[in-house]
Parts: C-alpha cells; sequence; structure tokens
C-alpha cells in the first residue's frame, strides 16, 4: 500500500476492505476469518449443527459463525472455537458437533478450558464473562464489571480463579466458587490484548495495545514487573509450560521471548513479514510456534533463537494455533474459514495435512423463485454456489474467480449472473447451465460491487483501487458501454475539497434505479450522488449526511432513494429535486445496510448493534425488531414476493427469515412508561404491556428482550384487559428475553388496557433498552394481526452527592471511599458538603443517605469481601463523629446508621463455619466469627485423631474472619511442610471458652 495516497491508507484504516461496499439486493459480508472444522464437503449446508439456536422467525442459518480463537481440550478429545454466535465444542475423532454454547449477545473473543475439561470460559464483545458446563452444554455463571470487550480470558490451574482482559485497560480476577470479582489489575495504560496463568497458578502474565507486557503476583494481588521490547502492539503471549519464560507476538513481526524471572529477553525471533496474532509452546516447551497474517506458521528454537520449520499450506492469514496436549498435533484457523491440521507433527516434518470443514460462509446472497422454490444464491472461497432454500440442497457451482467475490446480481428473469471479485474481474454466467459467458475486462483493482439494470441488458460495476469507477457493460456482447470516473485520487501534497460532480473519498456502493437510467452512490465524502447511465454525466448531489455514507436503494417506483450512514441517520431523498424528505434514527452505533420491501410500504435496516429493523415507510415509525445476529449486519435482500428475508452479517452467517404477517395494523401495543429512571441495584422495575385500539382481541403473545447486564426477569403476570379466566401461559424465559401469551377462549375485547405486567430486578444500574418482538394479537378463531410496537427506555440517575464513587447506589461502598481520602483538601467528590476537606462530617451524611428505616442495618451484599470495613474501623467512625457533638438530624441519622453497621459487623456468638472450598486439593480456607476478643487456634488432626497441624492466629478482636483475606489458611501441608494425603480430616476452633470440630476433605 506504500503507492496509495496517504488520505487512502487512512480510509482504508478506518474502513478496511472487508465487507464495507454494499449494493441493492445484496448480502455483502464482511471478509473475516471462517473455520473449519473436518473433512470439507458441499452437503455442509444439510448437517443439522449449524441450525441450533435459530433465533425466532428464522427458518435457516448458513454458516456456523466467525471464529477467533480455537482450543484443545485438556485431553485432547475435544476442540472448541470461539465463534461470534456461541461456542463451538467438537468431537475430535468422530468430527460431531457436540454443544453450541449460546447465550453471548455480541461474538466471543476468547475460550479457555478448565484444567480437566469440564468447563470453558469465554469473554465478549458484549463485555461479559461467562462460564459454561462442557458436559451439559449449558451457562453456569455469567461475571459482570468489564465496561468494554472483553477481548482475553484464562482459567487457573486449579479452577478456582478466572483472569479477564478488556479494551477498558483492566485484567480482573473472579472467584469461581463464590462468583464475584476479586481483584482488579489497572497498571495498563492500553486495551488488554492478551492474559494468560503460568503452570501453577500464581503468576499471571498481561499484554495490551500499548506495546507493553505486565506480570502479577496472583495471591499476593500485586504488580511484579513490566517486560518491555516490543515495537508495537501486542496480540498474544503464552507462558512456557514450566513458567520460566514468556513469549509474545503482535505488530511488530516479531517473537520476543523473555526470561520471567528477570524480564531480561532471551531472543527476538525474526522472519514473519507482516503481524503475529497467535502464538503457542509446544507442550514440551522446546519448541514454540508462531501465526501471522502473512499466512505462514513458523516453528522456533526455544533455546536457540533459531527458525527449524516455516509451514505455508496456509492461504490466507493465521488467526490461532493450538498444539494438542500430547504435541502430535497442530491446528489453526485461517481468515479465510479453514482450519488446518497437521497430524504426525514432529519439528522436522508436517504429515497428513487434513483440511477441516467450514464454518464461516462469506457471502454475497441473492434470493430468487424457481419454478415456485425459492433458491439462494452465494459466494464463498472463490465459488459461487446455488442452492434451494428449503431443502439447502447445492444444485450448482459456478468456478472461474482466482480470489474473493466481493458482490453478485441476476436478472430478474433468473438467466444471468454476474460476480465482481477482489482478482479484479467481472464474469457472466449463465444460471442453468454454469457455464461462463464473458469474464468483463481485467481491471487493477476490485469489483466492489455488481449490479445489472432492471432489463437485464446491462450490467454495471464498481471498480475501487486508487480510484472509484463505475463501468457498464453490455450483456450480450461483453463490451463496455461506459466508464463514469465517480471518485479520482488527488495528486499527493493537494488538499482533500468538496467537488461538485464527482465524489472526494472512495465510493462505498451502487444502485440502479427502477427505470435503468439512473446510478446512484454513496461515499466517505458523506454524500450521496446520481449519475445518467446513458450520458455518465453528474446529475445531482444529495447533502446532509455528518458520516461516512454505508449504503443507498431506490424505491421500486424510482421516486426516493434510501440512504444509511456512520451519523446513525437513515435518509429518505427525492429522487428528482435531491431534496430531503424525511429523516430518522437507526441504532445508537449506526446503521450499515437499507433496503425496500417489494411493495415499497416497509424499510429495513441492517444495524451496527447487530439488530434488523423494520420502518412503515410513510410514518417513520419502529414496527418491528429481529434480534439474531451476532454482528453488523452488512446486507438485507427480499425474496420476489416480500415473504422471505436474507441477512448477512460480520457474524459470517447468513439468516433466511419468515417475514410473513409483519404488515402491521393500526393497534399499537407498548410498554410503559415508555421511559423511567432505573431503581437501585436489587430493586424492582415493573413494566406494562399496553394495548391501545384493539379490536376482536381473544389472546396475545409477545417477547420482552432486556439487557442481561442490567436487569433480572423475576415475574409477571396477566393483566386487565382480557377476562379474568383467561387462561395465561407460563412464561418462557430464554438467554436475553421473555415470552408472554394469555389467550381468553371464546370471548373476544375491544379498545385499550394492560395486557400483562414484567417485572425485573435491577442488577447494574445504566440506561439500557426494554424491546418488543414477535408480537401477535388473535381473535376468537386463531386469526393473528401483527400490532405496532413500541420500547421502553430506562435512564440512569442523577448522580447524588453522597453517591461518591458515582455507582448510582449510596451504600456501604460510599462510606469506604470518603474513609479513604480522609484529611484530602480541595475539591473532592469524597468532600460532600463541599467545605473543602473530606472528614467525619462527609462520612456521616453518607450515611445518613443509606435507606430510609432506622431498623434496618446498611446492605453489605454487594460489598467485594475484601474491601469489607472491619469492626475496628467502623468503631472508630463512630467514635470520631460522636466527637463531634452535631445537633443537625441529617447528621445524628448518620451516627444511627454508623450504630447499625458497627451492629452488623459484630457477631452475636462465636462459631467455627465449614471451610471452602470442600473437598480441596491442596489449600482450603477455615472461616470462623468471636463474638468476644480472644486467642484464637485452629488445630487439624487425621480421621485417626493423630495431630497434623497447628495453627496459632493471635489475639483477635470481635469480628467476622469469612473470607480469604481475613479466614484461617491451610496449605495442605503438616507442620514438617509435606503435602498430607487424601482423606477425611477434622479441625477445632480454641477462642477463649469456646471449642467447635468440623469435618474437611482431601481428594487428589
Amino acid at each position: 500500500m506504500n503507492n496509495i495516497h496517504p488520505k487512502i491508507n487512512k480510509q482504508i484504516d478506518k474502513h478496511p476492505p472487508t465487507g464495507a461496499t454494499q449494493m441493492k439486493n445484496i448480502l455483502n459480508s464482511v471478509l473475516i476469518s471462517f473455520l473449519v472444522i473436518f473433512t470439507f464437503t458441499p452437503t455442509i449446508l444439510a448437517q443439522d449443527s449449524s441450525q441450533w439456536h435459530l433465533p425466532d422467525r428464522a427458518k435457516t442459518r448458513y454458516g456456523k459463525g466467525t471464529v477467533r480463537e480455537i482450543k484443545y481440550s485438556p485431553d485432547g478429545t475435544m476442540m472448541a472455537v470461539a465463534s461470534a454466535i456461541g461456542i463451538w465444542i467438537y468431537d475430535v475423532q468422530t468430527t460431531e458437533a457436540l454443544h453450541l454454547l449460546s447465550g453471548h449477545t455480541r461474538a466471543v473473543k476468547s475460550i479457555d478450558f478448565n484444567a480437566d475439561g469440564t468447563q470453558i470460559v469465554s469473554g465478549s464483545v458484549d463485555k461479559t464473562v461467562r462460564v459454561w458446563d462442557v458436559a451439559m452444554g449449558i451457562e453456569v455463571n455469567m461475571f459482570t464489571g468489564h465496561t468494554g470487550t472483553v477481548s482475553s480470558v484464562a482459567f487457573s490451574p486449579d479452577g478456582n480463579t478466572i483472569a479477564s482482559g478488556s479494551n477498558d485497560k483492566t485484567v480482573r480476577l473472579w472467584d469461581i466458587s463464590m462468583g464475584y470479582e476479586l481483584h482488579t489489575f489497572t497498571q495498563h495504560t492500553g486495551g488488554i490484548t492478551a492474559v494468560t496463568f503460568n503452570h501453577d497458578g500464581t503468576q499471571l502474565a498481561s499484554a495490551d495495545w500499548d506495546n507493553l507486557m505486565h506480570l502479577f503476583d496472583v495471591n499476593g494481588r500485586t504488580h511484579l514487573r513490566t517486560f518491555t521490547g516490543s515495537q508495537n502492539s501486542i496480540i498474544s503471549i503464552a507462558f512456557s509450560p514450566g513458567g520460566t519464560k514468556i513469549a509474545s507476538g503482535g505488530l511488530d513481526k516479531k517473537v520476543h521471548l523473555y526470561d520471567v524471572a528477570s524480564a531480561n529477553k532471551l531472543h527476538t525471533l525474526e522472519g514473519h513479514t507482516s503481524h503475529i496474532n497467535s502464538v503457542a509452546f509446544t507442550p514440551n516447551g522446546l519448541m514454540v510456534g508462531s501465526g501471522s497474517h502473512d499466512k505462514t506458521i513458523r516453528i522456533w528454537n526455544v533455546n536457540s533463537g533459531t527458525e527449524r520449520m516455516t509451514l505455508t499450506e496456509n492461504l490466507s492469514w493465521v488467526n490461532s494455533i493450538a498444539f494438542s496436549p500430547d504435541g502430535k498435533i497442530l491446528a489453526s484457523a485461517d481468515s479465510d474459514g479453514t482450519i488446518l491440521v497437521w497430524q504426525g507433527y514432529t519439528i522436522y516434518t508436517a504429515r497428513q495435512t487434513r483440511t477441516f470443514t467450514r464454518h464461516q460462509w462469506n457471502w454475497e446472497t441473492l434470493l430468487f423463485k424457481r419454478d415456485g422454490k425459492l433458491m439462494a444464491m452465494n459466494a464463498v472461497d472463490n465459488v459461487i454456489r446455488l442452492s434451494e432454500v428449503d431443502t439447502n440442497n447445492l444444485l450448482r457451482t459456478y468456478i472461474g474467480h482466482t480470489d474473493d467475490i466481493r458482490s453478485i446480481d441476476i436478472t430478474d428473469d433468473g438467466r444471468y449472473l454476474v460476480s465482481g471479485s477482489r482478482d479484479g474481474t467481472m464474469r457472466l454466467w449463465d444460471v442453468e447451465t454454469g457455464s461462463e459467458l464473458h469474464t468483463l475486462d481485467k481491471f487493477t483493482g476490485t469489483i466492489d460491487t455488481v449490479v445489472f439494470s432492471p432489463d437485464g441488458k446491462s450490467v454495471a460495476g464498481l471498480v475501487d483501487f486508487q480510484d472509484s469507477n463505475i463501468v457498464i457493460y453490455d450483456v450480450q456482447t461483453g463490451v463496455e458501454l461506459r466508464s463514469i470516473r465517480a471518485f479520482a485520487l488527488p495528486p499527493l501534497g493537494r488538499p482533500w475539497t468538496f467537488l461538485q460532480a464527482e465524489h472526494s473519498h472512495p465510493v462505498n456502493t451502487i444502485a440502479f434505479s427502477p427505470k435503468g437510467d439512473t446510478i446512484a452512490s454513496c461515499s466517505d465524502d458523506e454524500t450521496v450522488r446520481l449519475w445518467d447511465v446513458n450520458t455518465g454525466k453528474h446529475l445531482r448531489v444529495m447533502l446532509g449526511h455528518t458520516d461516512d455514507v454505508t449504503h443507498v436503494s431506490f424505491s421500486p417506483d424510482g421516486r426516493v432513494l434510501l440512504s444509511s450512514s456512520r451519523d446513525k441517520t437513515i435518509r429518505l431523498w427525492d429522487v428528482e429535486t435531491g431534496t430531503e424528505i424525511h429523516q430518522f434514527s437507526g441504532s445508537s452505533e449506526g446503521t450499515r445496510s437499507v433496503t425496500f420491501s417489494p411493495d415499497g410500504n416497509t424499510i429495513v435496516t441492517g444495524e451496527d448493534d447487530s439488530t434488523i429493523r423494520f420502518w412503515n415507510y410513510h410514518s417513520g415509525k419502529l414496527l418491528h425488531t429481529f434480534i439474531g445476529h451476532r454482528g453488523t449486519v452488512t446486507g438485507l435482500e427480499f425474496s420476489p414476493d416480500g415473504q422471505t428475508l436474507a441477512s448477512g452479517s460480520a457474524d459470517g452467517t447468513v439468516l433466511i427469515w419468515d417475514t410473513t404477517n409483519l404488515i402491521p395494523s393500526n393497534t399499537l401495543v407498548s410498554l410503559s412508561p415508555v421511559s423511567m429512571v432505573s431503581p437501585e441495584v436489587g430493586e424492582p422495575l415493573t413494566l406494562f404491556l399496553n394495548i391501545t385500539g384493539g379490536q376482536n382481541i381473544a389472546g396475545y403473545q409477545a417477547k420482552v428482550h432486556y439487557d442481561t447486564t442490567a436487569l433480572r426477569y423475576a415475574n409477571s403476570a396477566n393483566g386487565n384487559y382480557l377476562p379474568e379466566n383467561a387462561f395465561f401461559s407460563q412464561p418462557v424465559v430464554d438467554v436475553n428475553n421473555v415470552q408472554l401469551a394469555s389467550v381468553a377462549y371464546g370471548q373476544e375485547v375491544d379498545g385499550d388496557g394492560t395486557l400483562a405486567s414484567i417485572t425485573f430486578e435491577v442488577i447494574a444500574v445504566k440506561n439500557s433498552t426494554v424491546r418488543l418482538s414477535h408480537v401477535l394479537l388473535t381473535n376468537s378463531t386463531g386469526t393473528g394481526e401483527t400490532p405496532q410496537t413500541a420500547f421502553a427506555e430506562i435512564t440512569e440517575p442523577p448522580i447524588r452527592p453522597e453517591d461518591v464513587n458515582e455507582d448510582g447506589v449510596v451504600d456501604v461502598s460510599d462510606l469506604l471511599f470518603v474513609a479513604m481520602n480522609f484529611g484530602t483538601h480541595g475539591t473532592h467528590a469524597a468532600d460532600v458538603n463541599a467545605d473543602g476537606e473530606v472528614n467525619v462530617i462527609d462520612l456521616a451524611l453518607v450515611a445518613a443517605a443509606i435507606g430510609s428505616d432506622d431498623s434496618a442495618a446498611p446492605a453489605l451484599s454487594n460489598i467485594h469481601p475484601d474491601d469489607m470495613p472491619t469492626r475496628a474501623t467502623v468503631q472508630t467512625w463512630l467514635n470520631r463523629a460522636r466527637q463531634r457533638n452535631l445537633s443537625d438530624p441529617t447528621f445524628q441519622r448518620g451516627i444511627t446508621v454508623l450504630e447499625q453497621l458497627l451492629a452488623s459487623l459484630t457477631p452475636t456468638e462465636t462459631s467455627l463455619l465449614s471451610n471452602y472450598p470442600n473437598p480441596f486439593n491442596p489449600e482450603t480456607w477455615i472461616p470462623y466469627q468471636l463474638s468476644a476478643p480472644a486467642d484464637v487456634r485452629i488445630t487439624i488432626y487425621a480421621s485417626d485423631g493423630t495431630l497434623v497441624r497447628q495453627l496459632d492466629l493471635g489475639y483477635q478482636p470481635i469480628g467476622i474472619y469469612h473470607h480469604r483475606s481475613s479466614a484461617a489458611y491451610w496449605d495442605g501441608k503438616n507442620a514438617t511442610g509435606e503435602a498430607v494425603a487424601s482423606g477425611v480430616y477434622f479441625y477445632t476452633l480454641k477462642a477463649g471458652d469456646f471449642s467447635a470440630t468440623r469435618k474437611m476433605l482431601i481428594r487428589k
């Protein structure tokens, strides 16, 4: 790219050539990594596993999602694949898909097995960390707290702790058994790209986009050292099996090997010609492998730093590599959709190379009808395939392109097919025979968009290299009719300026008008332009968008042009005058693709937030939202009768949707209130499902979608609209939605009212949206109609002065924040009364704002155990406050709350609690609590009464000693330092006159 104008380089960096251009009636998928698992066969479409967890209203899914990472299970019998639509688990020997772990609402970025292979942890663009049971295929835990994409996750070797790294620049530790966050490391200054534990779990390494790698002490929660030397962002890191060395690879194209103890660099391994995406050690630690954007895998000798082998079978850049646990197999995941497996792998040779099946589909897709059957034409792996939608049967292939196919189109009569490719050619095909009719020139550049004129006599292509040219050909002869220069690269040094008759930035896509006499184009220059097909002249420019225009589509009558933009608006333009008719807002992340329904009454938009939205063309009202993709929706295509919609997405799948019965009636079903301030964490939030203008209603069904990071479903009930004897179906709760339904047999109702109520528990105070989908109203005969719908917005409450840590709740954590800043002068969040000093008065004001019931102690449930104030600390706060002796009622209320808090931290009796974990190996914690100060001793005995270990904890004050930071700790060793054997043991707490004994189990 060195010979390209700097401005073009900037645009390419901003919008890489991975599906950034679309066209009318084309699903222009982003060209990203594909997974292939097990021997390739064209009948992959018939595999049932690809249809697992289909979203509602989706009839068929093509593809299993883009792939970010692959991992072998510890015993080597399974392979896990981090996919955009979930985590796929495969049996390595039988090639059978065992499970699709589905629950993340956006693409999965990283996965890891625990040591015994029974669980998988995953991190996602949806900002959550989730834990899955491999055998059952179900989610068993979810951790929230990150504020950005979770880019990397790792299990500790003992399986008790998870580490996660995020774009929010933090590394977090999570306790699996207790279900909460243990610690947050904040030393990074850039987004986290990788995290990994060493062999015994005592150390954690993490890397970021700021070229640095950090090492942390896991038990002590301290930063140990920083590894420097990388000249660009680090993408992947790996510990050697013994934990003495660590490797990193990234944008500087080099593998860096370090000594962990000293942070000294041992070797810099050079040879790759592009950035490195993945590094991994062989199980014996003698070699390290690296997978690169240069389409190679290189194997290096760890001790000598020399390259031992280069594997060049990969046809596209390598996203991930993994060695099997026995070191005999090397697997790699490519961006072109292939996983290559080298069996019988050794240092010197790579034998029995296998190509596994395609996992993701990199499609340009068309829908059309032939002989009454719905057909799909799609392009993947340089080949175009024709298949029948209902049966998934592959009917024909069209072979000839030598690089990725970017766009396809078919004539209305179904006779001719055109395709455009990165190989610089446009090719015309006979649909029936599969034969190539014409190769339309060989261009320098990529054919980003191809489209037939409505009469099928000519075809246009958008050619992008340094300029953007629209070329038009005669279909019968293959002769070029016209070339339109839509954008020309300005000379070096000349500024980019607005041009009246030409785009000033590269063109994204083009579309023919229904009459075929006009072509519309859109560009990153924020404009839409119209061109005369016969003369090639520029007709007019549409101005109004404030960011890149991503897609254009004509209405069926050709009078209106529709455009979408990254400015988050969808705009309608008068074709004749070029003036804006109307605009409405898409998703908060932007709109990528747009189209009209065949009857012109409905607009459909593909959103960057992965949703598909249906809008009333005349009113601009949102009618329906389809939820199912896990990435940007890059293309949309209706069947000719409008009853089927195909959508292509950056998640690597194409979904075929049933769009029957989507034309709305005048009845409105909405959520009420339409906007409300979120209650505090733990409080209920109730919404009402209301109906307006109902006619002959005997039943309803509706799906209510909610943000699982903000709300947890609690319960629902029938409303007052249907008769009291109406049957209310048991709500069906899915991952992020609940389906409600009710029916009054033989009875019909008109007018307005409440269909149902639904109550959630607030788990995080944040902005979120509760949406409706699949709403259907039925009469007494069962005939259904689709109403208009409206959603509800949940907003964050304004920050109260007493909420000093600004988490939306005034609680004990705010007390801790004030106490930590005692003595601070000047402007500070903890200075509640703004007197210029943080002191006990501020503490009392915060305490006064906690709760409203004088009989209730402050809640401690949402306070992390590491942060829990001790009884002595609270007693000190209380003494300081009493010394102030202020008569202000608010201040006195604060003293009362502190007294309640002190009481809640004062046990009424001394007790010994069950150790955790139990069974354990090799360590455990023994919790207890004291109602009076005492010398504390814990004695551990074998089952035969033999003394094993004595833990003298010394004099301890009144208090609760439950968490690992305060409970007694036993490392599973006797007094001489030897690890004890498996079996039953007893432990006794002696505290003053109190004595109690419990049983524990060591299992190895």
